[in-house]
Protein backbone atom coordinates (compact mmCIF):
# COMPACT_ATOMS: atom_id res chain seq x y z
CA UNK A 1 0.00 0.00 0.00
CA UNK A 2 2.97 2.47 1.04
CA UNK A 3 4.47 1.50 -2.66
CA UNK A 4 0.93 2.71 -4.45
CA UNK A 5 1.01 5.94 -2.01
CA UNK A 6 4.51 6.53 -2.95
CA UNK A 7 3.85 6.51 -6.58
CA UNK A 8 0.41 8.35 -6.94
CA UNK A 9 1.69 11.10 -4.87
CA UNK A 10 5.27 11.45 -5.69
CA UNK A 11 5.94 9.63 -9.48
CA UNK A 12 2.61 9.74 -11.14
CA UNK A 13 2.75 13.69 -12.12
CA UNK A 14 6.28 12.70 -13.98
CA UNK A 15 4.97 9.38 -15.92
CA UNK A 16 3.19 10.77 -19.13
CA UNK A 17 6.86 12.36 -19.80
CA UNK A 18 9.14 9.67 -18.63
CA UNK A 19 6.64 7.56 -21.27
CA UNK A 20 6.93 9.57 -24.00
CA UNK A 21 11.08 9.94 -23.87
CA UNK A 22 11.62 6.49 -22.64
CA UNK A 23 9.71 4.56 -25.32
CA UNK A 24 11.99 6.23 -28.25
CA UNK A 25 15.19 6.26 -26.93
CA UNK A 26 14.61 2.41 -25.75
CA UNK A 27 14.00 1.90 -29.30
CA UNK A 28 16.87 3.74 -30.95
CA UNK A 29 19.30 2.35 -28.21
CA UNK A 30 18.05 -1.30 -29.43
CA UNK A 31 18.17 -0.48 -33.48
CA UNK A 32 21.74 1.08 -32.56
CA UNK A 33 23.02 -1.88 -31.13
CA UNK A 34 21.70 -4.18 -33.41
CA UNK A 35 23.60 -2.33 -35.93
CA UNK A 36 26.50 -1.67 -34.20
CA UNK A 37 26.86 -4.69 -32.23
CA UNK A 38 28.39 -2.61 -29.23
CA UNK A 39 26.56 -3.83 -26.04
CA UNK A 40 25.67 -6.39 -23.95
CA UNK A 41 22.72 -8.58 -24.06
CA UNK A 42 21.94 -8.00 -20.34
CA UNK A 43 21.42 -4.50 -20.46
CA UNK A 44 18.99 -5.06 -23.27
CA UNK A 45 17.10 -7.22 -20.78
CA UNK A 46 17.23 -3.87 -18.04
CA UNK A 47 15.81 -1.79 -20.89
CA UNK A 48 13.10 -3.98 -21.79
CA UNK A 49 12.41 -4.66 -17.97
CA UNK A 50 12.33 -0.67 -17.43
CA UNK A 51 10.18 0.20 -20.65
CA UNK A 52 7.25 -2.98 -19.53
CA UNK A 53 7.21 -1.34 -16.24
CA UNK A 54 7.36 2.26 -17.99
CA UNK A 55 4.10 1.41 -19.93
CA UNK A 56 2.48 -0.14 -16.71
CA UNK A 57 2.85 3.02 -15.07
CA UNK A 58 1.58 4.77 -17.88
CA UNK A 59 -1.39 2.60 -17.87
CA UNK A 60 -2.38 3.37 -14.32
CA UNK A 61 -1.94 7.58 -15.06
CA UNK A 62 -4.19 7.39 -18.02
CA UNK A 63 -6.83 4.95 -15.41
CA UNK A 64 -6.52 7.24 -12.64
CA UNK A 65 -6.05 10.43 -14.51
CA UNK A 66 -8.88 9.91 -16.49
CA UNK A 67 -11.74 8.68 -14.75
CA UNK A 68 -14.21 8.09 -16.96
CA UNK A 69 -17.77 7.44 -16.16
CA UNK A 70 -17.73 4.15 -18.26
CA UNK A 71 -14.86 2.32 -17.12
CA UNK A 72 -15.08 -0.56 -19.58
CA UNK A 73 -14.10 2.23 -22.82
CA UNK A 74 -11.03 3.51 -20.24
CA UNK A 75 -7.90 3.70 -22.89
CA UNK A 76 -6.31 2.41 -19.95
CA UNK A 77 -6.82 -1.48 -21.17
CA UNK A 78 -5.25 -0.90 -24.55
CA UNK A 79 -2.08 0.21 -22.85
CA UNK A 80 -1.80 -3.09 -20.85
CA UNK A 81 -2.38 -4.88 -24.62
CA UNK A 82 0.71 -2.90 -25.36
CA UNK A 83 2.69 -3.95 -21.95
CA UNK A 84 1.32 -7.55 -22.56
CA UNK A 85 2.77 -7.97 -26.23
CA UNK A 86 6.15 -6.30 -24.60
CA UNK A 87 6.09 -9.06 -21.43
CA UNK A 88 5.71 -11.64 -24.19
CA UNK A 89 8.51 -10.73 -26.20
CA UNK A 90 10.92 -10.41 -23.32
CA UNK A 91 9.74 -13.97 -21.74
CA UNK A 92 10.15 -15.50 -25.46
CA UNK A 93 14.30 -13.94 -25.48
CA UNK A 94 14.84 -14.50 -21.87
CA UNK A 95 13.51 -18.57 -22.92
CA UNK A 96 15.62 -18.59 -26.25
CA UNK A 97 18.83 -16.84 -24.84
CA UNK A 98 21.76 -19.04 -25.77
CA UNK A 99 19.64 -22.26 -27.25
CA UNK A 100 18.86 -20.46 -30.91
CA UNK A 101 21.14 -19.18 -33.76
CA UNK A 102 19.82 -15.80 -34.04
CA UNK A 103 21.05 -15.77 -37.70
CA UNK A 104 17.97 -17.73 -38.30
CA UNK A 105 14.79 -16.61 -40.54
CA UNK A 106 12.38 -18.43 -38.19
CA UNK A 107 13.47 -16.28 -35.46
CA UNK A 108 13.45 -13.31 -37.47
CA UNK A 109 9.90 -13.84 -38.55
CA UNK A 110 9.04 -14.17 -34.71
CA UNK A 111 10.36 -11.10 -33.55
CA UNK A 112 8.87 -9.45 -36.44
CA UNK A 113 5.65 -10.39 -35.63
CA UNK A 114 6.24 -9.01 -31.75
CA UNK A 115 7.18 -5.42 -33.51
CA UNK A 116 4.22 -5.32 -35.15
CA UNK A 117 2.22 -6.45 -32.42
CA UNK A 118 3.77 -3.83 -30.51
CA UNK A 119 3.36 -0.98 -33.49
CA UNK A 120 -0.36 -1.95 -33.87
CA UNK A 121 -0.92 -1.71 -30.19
CA UNK A 122 0.25 1.14 -29.44
CA UNK A 123 -0.69 2.91 -32.12
CA UNK A 124 -4.52 2.13 -30.92
CA UNK A 125 -3.74 3.00 -27.13
CA UNK A 126 -2.82 6.37 -28.12
CA UNK A 127 -5.99 6.73 -30.74
CA UNK A 128 -8.32 5.74 -28.44
CA UNK A 129 -6.47 7.69 -25.66
CA UNK A 130 -6.96 11.11 -28.38
CA UNK A 131 -10.77 9.89 -29.09
CA UNK A 132 -11.63 9.52 -25.76
CA UNK A 133 -11.03 13.03 -24.60
CA UNK A 134 -10.52 15.52 -28.10
CA UNK A 135 -13.27 15.34 -30.58
CA UNK A 136 -10.95 15.92 -33.32
CA UNK A 137 -9.52 12.06 -33.79
CA UNK A 138 -5.81 13.14 -34.92
CA UNK A 139 -5.88 12.27 -38.49
CA UNK A 140 -2.10 13.20 -38.93
CA UNK A 141 -1.43 9.92 -36.17
CA UNK A 142 -3.87 7.87 -37.71
CA UNK A 143 -2.03 8.92 -41.70
CA UNK A 144 1.43 8.68 -40.50
CA UNK A 145 0.82 4.94 -38.96
CA UNK A 146 -0.67 3.49 -42.24
CA UNK A 147 2.05 5.47 -43.99
CA UNK A 148 4.64 3.54 -42.19
CA UNK A 149 2.71 0.27 -42.43
CA UNK A 150 2.45 0.51 -46.39
CA UNK A 151 6.43 1.29 -46.97
CA UNK A 152 7.19 -1.64 -44.16
CA UNK A 153 5.10 -4.11 -46.32
CA UNK A 154 7.04 -2.90 -48.98
CA UNK A 155 10.53 -2.78 -48.05
CA UNK A 156 9.43 -6.80 -46.93
CA UNK A 157 8.68 -6.84 -50.38
CA UNK A 158 11.00 -5.21 -52.30
CA UNK A 159 14.12 -5.02 -49.72
CA UNK A 160 15.49 -1.13 -51.01
CA UNK A 161 17.80 0.63 -49.21
CA UNK A 162 16.23 4.15 -50.80
CA UNK A 163 12.97 2.52 -48.95
CA UNK A 164 14.57 1.69 -45.60
CA UNK A 165 15.84 5.38 -45.28
CA UNK A 166 12.41 6.59 -45.65
CA UNK A 167 10.46 4.24 -43.28
CA UNK A 168 13.27 5.49 -40.97
CA UNK A 169 12.20 9.61 -41.51
CA UNK A 170 8.37 8.64 -41.26
CA UNK A 171 9.04 6.72 -37.73
CA UNK A 172 11.14 9.67 -36.42
CA UNK A 173 8.30 11.97 -37.46
CA UNK A 174 5.95 9.10 -35.69
CA UNK A 175 7.92 9.85 -32.20
CA UNK A 176 7.96 13.21 -32.64
CA UNK A 177 4.25 13.47 -33.18
CA UNK A 178 3.78 10.47 -30.49
CA UNK A 179 5.80 12.63 -27.92
CA UNK A 180 3.73 15.71 -29.01
CA UNK A 181 0.66 13.48 -28.14
CA UNK A 182 1.92 12.33 -25.14
CA UNK A 183 2.50 15.60 -23.68
CA UNK A 184 -0.73 16.99 -24.33
CA UNK A 185 -2.15 14.26 -22.84
CA UNK A 186 -1.05 15.52 -19.30
CA UNK A 187 -2.39 18.42 -19.29
CA UNK A 188 -5.44 18.97 -16.37
CA UNK A 189 -8.56 17.75 -18.45
CA UNK A 190 -11.44 19.40 -16.82
CA UNK A 191 -14.40 16.30 -17.15
CA UNK A 192 -16.94 18.29 -15.28
CA UNK A 193 -17.00 20.74 -18.45
CA UNK A 194 -17.23 17.68 -21.12
CA UNK A 195 -20.19 16.44 -19.29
Amino acid sequence: MKLINFIDNKILKYIPKIYAFYIPLSFALFIFGSITGIGHVFFGYIMDLVKICVILLFSYYVLKKYDLEDAYNNPSKYFLFFTGFCFLEFVFTICLHGKIDYGSTLLTYIYLFFFVAEFVSENIAIQKLDSAFDDNENKTWTLLNSTIAVFFIIEIVVHGFGLLIILGLLCFFRELIRIHCILDFERPVNMEAES
